[in-house]
């Protein structure tokens, strides 16, 4: 405690870079980190306080100095400072310098944190601190809870230095802090201290707190990418088949208390990458008693993922069957037997995910066939057989060949001594066949030869180089001599690393000819959702800052898929996209993601018009806190938009179309090869297409035969005057749902719990945003209305809407209510005016009069008093044409 107020004041006090300032500054260090010694096995157990609100405040008058004198002399002494080889040292480093690094603006300074940062993460510093951090200490509740926090804080200020320093240097970072070699780093300093922790805990009887590698684990894959750690995992299967010191059993309560969003990605990776099925169990020991891993390997995993590995499927049945309780595969082959032969999930799944799911059930049950009782083989071969015409209905070949080669497989496999279940395959089926087959004949799989201590080894060359390290051990050794004692040499031995390759004799492809790779799939087409549960499931699932390229995607295929498939399935579905994709946020780039998310919403309206606009509707006028002001403008740019594309009229460019009763003169085809078979005679002969009545693609596309009659009837009548031209004809889509967007958007504001009704002062709309884009929907959908039968409703109640806010006091309200008129004016057909809205648009007429005049009774805005003109002159015009018409009747 007195050398740290010593270096305190010390660092306080610095005036000048001189040698006798800098002796004095120099061994104040050296004393104060004196009394935090180098971890080793011999004192692991002695607890040295730390007062961390002393060590920060240190570390913030070193990096003050070293802002002002940047020496390179005393950046190293800073160095040394901050590589203190404490837990609670190092939390309160990194907290200093990261703030510092957030709050500066100027790059040198930037570059010169980024390099110290640069220092601690390969240096022992991090590694010791883990060590210390999973220290046995007797801790009351309060102070277990505080400690705990902590520990959160440090991982998180770990794991996000390489996106903060990216965002700090604008991308220029160096290798180290590259996703790739800092997950390298994190491995490395991870693994090692799981080692020693397994020493302390065999030679001292010591029980570490390993809950921290847990969660240590668990924050780096979420954060850096599950793919970075297959090292960690390889790292953990060697160890644990070779056991030596008994580290199997720390590695289970690692992955015992592993967090739940890691839990699927380490499963995954360990399934894949356990060469034999037999060694399942001594890795994993009995995860399934926690409820997180329970759920991923008997749920998340066989049902509701999609994996191509067949290694991944053999080794989660074979860990099932062995370690899980008794009939815990059987009830889940049963409830996949039943998906698999469920219509509805045939037509909504991918091809490779009905593949994934039928070699589940293949391997599962060629594993149980000992175990199964016949009261549970006869109910599963009852179920695929049920369950096998749906396959045999389906269009798709693959999923007849896997329909088929399933039911085949398990027959036999369930009944050795009954007639077998044989079908017939052609040849592009039989790749399928041989694949299922191929999956129950394989023999377990050889132990992958690998060495952890070696991985471990491979890993610190990396990014430690033999000058670094001698560097880092002489620095030990100033700090504290006995530095050699206490080493454990058989894992801080560090290789030097030698990255020259012989590259001199690589095999030339010169002369080989390039492959055409035009028609292939490119990788961003493979990630595109097929389907729209698919679409959903990536949506909800998927975590974009982990997989931005399928978030991408999704979005991008969104309407199209939605456009194709959503009229011929359920209306519920089309609403729970619509409630998804409206409140969808960009957590990353998707170039015009705003405008995909729109046309994606507006094409579920435009197949469910009345049902999603009602929705919107009330999910505009939802409470408080429910949306935020954006996404009800959003809501009422998707109700305008829809508004205006049901009410399109497709006019067709006919100038260079051919008149229907016009007979065209066609050239004659090629007469088509038709093949005709006669079985019974066993007679065979060639005809033509010529032989047969076969009708144009107009007349097939049409669904009218009245159409293609009257054609032909034009087309042998002569005529001696010009044809009469009929018009051409339109459904007005808009008709029928045009009150289902008018009505519960305007009704909504006068429910007490709407949230245009009453606001508290902290939600005040002060500028009106809300309230304004609310009236130019309602004049959209006016507009929109013009040839319905509900026109002249929706105009008196729209013009009673604008009289009670003609005095508003903002004058864009104000504007806005006047565009309401005149989208009544416009829209207004002669009989859909009644006498009603004829004295409610004389009404407005008296009072845009007055809004319009150019005096004190006028309207102070100036756009109010311009628009205010020209709709009493189209009232004047639209009224005049009226009493025309009556007059001439």
């Amino acid at each position: 405690m007195e050398a740290a107020k010593k270096l305190l004041e010390t660092l306080n006090s610095f005036q000048d870079l001189n040698n006798s300032e800098f002796k004095k500054l120099e061994d104040h260090v050296l004393v104060y980190l004196k009394s935090f010694p180098v971890i080793g096995l011999q004192n692991f157990t002695s607890d040295v306080k730390v007062d961390r609100f002393l060590h920060e405040r240190i570390i913030e008058g070193a990096l003050a100095l070293l802002e002002k004198c940047p020496d390179d002399t005393l950046v190293s002494l800073v160095d040394k400072l901050i590589q203190a080889p404490l837990y609670p040292m190092l939390h309160e480093s990194l907290q200093v310098l990261t703030d510092h690094l957030k709050k500066s603006t100027d790059i040198n300074f930037i570059n010169l944190i980024t390099s110290l940062l640069e220092k601690i993460i390969k240096s022992e510093t991090l590694y010791s601190s883990i060590m210390t951090a999973c220290r046995p200490k007797p801790l009351t509740a309060i102070e277990q809870t505080e400690f705990d926090e902590n520990w959160r804080n440090f991982l998180q200020l770990l794991v996000s230095l390489p996106p903060l320093i990216a965002n700090k240097t604008q991308g220029n970072i160096s290798k180290y802090f590259s996703l790739d070699v800092y997950s390298k780093i994190i491995i490395y300093h991870t693994a090692r201290a799981v080692k020693f922790l397994n020493d302390v805990s065999s030679e001292f009887n010591i029980t570490p707190n390993v809950t921290l590698i847990s969660l240590l684990i668990s924050k780096s894959i979420s954060s850096l990418g599950s793919g970075h750690f297959v090292h960690l995992l390889d790292i953990f299967i060697s160890w644990s088949l070779k056991n030596h010191k008994n580290i199997r059993e720390l590695i289970h309560k690692i992955l015992c208390n592993l967090e739940r969003s890691s839990v699927e990605a380490v499963a995954t990776l360990l399934l894949k990458r356990i060469s034999n099925p037999s060694n399942v169990e001594l890795i994993l020991g009995n995860v399934l008693v926690n409820d997180h891993w329970r759920y991923v390997l008997t749920v998340k995993i066989p049902l509701l993922s999609c994996h191509d590995s067949d290694q991944l499927i053999k080794n989660n049945v074979f860990y099932l069957s062995s370690v899980g309780e008794k009939n815990l595969l059987v009830d889940l082959v049963i409830k996949m037997i039943n998906i698999w032969g469920d219509k509805s999930f045939l037509n909504h799944s991918s091809s490779d995910h009905h593949e994934f799911i039928s070699k589940f059930i293949v391997l599962s049950v060629f594993r149980l066939k000992d175990q199964l009782t016949n009261t549970q083989k006869e109910q599963i071969q009852r179920l695929i057989f049920d369950g096998t015409p749906a396959h045999l209905q389906s269009m798709l070949p693959e999923i007849r060949t896997m329909g088929m080669i399933t039911g085949e497989l398990i027959v036999d496999i369930l009944s050795a001594d009954a007639p077998k279940l044989k079908y017939d395959y052609d040849e592009a089926a039989r790749v399928i066949v041989d694949k299922f087959k191929k999956l129950i004949a394989d023999k377990d799989d050889e132990d992958l030869v690998f060495d952890g201590d070696e991985i471990v080894q491979d890993l610190g060359h990396s990014f430690i180089t033999e000058r670094e390290r001698t560097g880092t051990e002489e620095r030990a050794k100033e700090i504290d001599p006995r530095v050699e004692e206490i080493k454990n040499k058989s894992y801080d031995k560090v290789v030097v690393d030698d990255n020259d390759d012989d590259d001199d004799e690589l095999d030339s492809d010169d002369d080989l000819i390039p492959y055409d790779m035009s028609n292939d799939t490119t990788e961003m087409e493979k990630l595109k959702p097929r389907y729209l549960r698919d679409l959903k499931s990536n949506l909800i699932n998927c975590q974009a800052n982990n997989d931005p390229d399928r978030f991408s995607e999704s979005m991008k295929a969104a309407e199209e898929l939605i456009t194709k498939q959503l009229p011929g399935d359920d209306k519920s579905l089309g609403l729970e996209l619509l409630k998804l994709l409206m409140t969808m946020k960009e957590e990353v780039h998707t170039e015009n993601f705003r405008q995909l998310k729109l046309n994606s919403c507006v094409a579920i309206v435009l197949v469910y018009p009345k049902e999603s606009a009602e929705f919107l509707c009330s999910s505009f006028h939802e409470g408080l806190r429910i949306y935020s002001v954006a996404d009800r403008i959003f809501f009422l740019n998707v109700l305008a938009e829809a508004a205006r594309k049901l009410s399109r009229i497709q006019v067709e460019n006919n100038e260079n179309v051919e008149p229907k009763n016009r007979e065209v003169i066609k050239k004659n085809k090629k007469s088509n090869k038709i093949s005709l078979v006669i079985e019974m005679g066993k007679k065979y002969e060639t005809l033509y297409d010529d032989d047969f009545e076969v009708f144009d693609n107009d007349d097939e596309e049409s669904s009218d035969w009245e159409e293609i009659v009257q054609r032909r009837i034009e087309s042998k009548t002569r005529r001696f005057a010009h044809e009469s031209k009929r018009p051409k004809l339109t459904v007005n889509k808009f008709n029928d749902v045009a009150l289902h967007f008018f009505y519960p958007l305007l009704y909504g504001v006068m429910s007490k719990s709407a949230y245009l009704y009453k606001l508290p002062d902290q939600f005040v709309d002060t500028e009106n945003i809300l309230l304004i884009e609310f009236l130019k929907t309602l004049s959209t959908i006016m507009v929109a209305a013009e040839n319905c039968v509900s026109t002249g409703k929706i105009a008196r109640d729209l013009l009673e809407l604008a009289w009670t806010l003609r005095y508003h006091e903002e004058a864009k309200v104000r504007l806005c209510v006047i565009e309401n008129i005149a989208a009544v004016i416009i829209s207004l057909k002669k009989e859909n005016c009644s006498w009603e809205i004829v004295e409610l648009l004389m009404e407005s007429r008296a009072w845009l009069i007055d809004v319009s005049a150019d005096s004190v009774r006028g309207d102070p805005n100036a756009n109010c008093r311009s628009l205010g003109r020209n709709v009493v002159a189209l009232i004047d015009s639209v009224i005049l044409t009226f009493k025309n018409e009556q007059s001439n009747l």
